[in-house]
């Protein structure tokens, strides 16, 4: 398990740097294994040093990519995998780790993606006028309710704490929901800061 201040969604790509000793022994057991790890969301604490709580639902993690830096730490690019909860943490020696439960990924009841694919664009519009393009047109949001929301849930420009929430929606139907108010809520603090408000 690596703990983390951010959320790490089904399909997103993340950069990390590995400097702690506990995670370079665990980053070399995952290369020599080839074998996923977990990323879950530290819900008190530091991502440094250990003793911290972590939220119980989090994503495998797939190494895309590893690179050695000029500092001795390492650089890795992981990408996204399935849902799990976490049933039981076992000792942080000498890395966290824990017994996962793999979570079922239901479509739900009629999934709206286009209500949501909508309201991400139009906050991430809304945001490249204050400044912060996002690279959003050249996106192509699939046609599978599922892997759409996933998508979209990486492109929602939320916090660690509602990112989490996203995570630990229940299906697609909700999830998209979820996102599609998250992002109102952003288009709306968005019109606020340009209308000087």
């Amino acid at each position: 398990m690596f703990p983390l201040g951010t959320v790490l969604m089904p399909g997103a790509l993340m950069p990390l740097r590995v400097f702690e000793d506990r995670y370079q022994q665990l980053l070399d057991e995952v290369i020599e294994a080839a074998e996923p790890f977990g990323i879950v969301l530290i819900e008190r604490g530091f991502e440094v040093g250990g003793g911290d709580q972590r939220f119980a639902i989090g994503t495998e993690a797939h190494l895309v990519g590893v690179g050695d830096l000029e500092d001795g730490h390492r650089g890795i690019v992981i990408r996204g995998g399935r849902r799990f909860r976490v049933a039981e943490w076992l000792a942080d020696d000498p890395y966290p780790r824990a017994e996962v439960e793999f979570l079922d990924e239901p479509a739900g009841f009629m999934p709206d993606v286009d209500g949501a694919e909508a309201a991400i664009r139009q906050s991430h519009a809304l945001m490249s006028e204050l400044g912060h393009d996002l690279g959003l047109d050249e996106i192509e949001v699939p046609d599978d309710p599922v892997v759409a929301s996933w998508l979209l849930a990486s492109l929602c420009p939320v916090g660690p704490l509602d990112a989490q929430e996203i995570l630990a929606s229940e299906d697609a139907s909700v999830r998209l929901q979820l996102i599609r108010e998250l992002a109102d809520d952003q288009s709306a603090l968005c019109r606020m800061r340009l209308g000087g408000g």
